[in-house]
């Protein structure tokens, strides 16, 4: 799973602010485990990080 943390609206700022990220991924969680997915959550690479 990717959860993008990029905005789509440019006026808004380029990420989502940590909190509202924070909120989605938990989202995220909450609903895998209803389900019965196991989720493994892990840090990405920042862009520009490989080149």
């Amino acid at each position: 799973m990717k959860a993008e943390d990029a905005r789509r609206e440019e006026s808004a700022g380029p990420l989502r602010p940590v909190a509202e990220q924070a909120e989605r991924i938990a989202a995220a969680r909450a609903a895998a485990g209803e389900a019965g997915v196991r989720l493994f959550v892990s840090e990405g690479v920042p862009r520009g990080a490989l080149s």
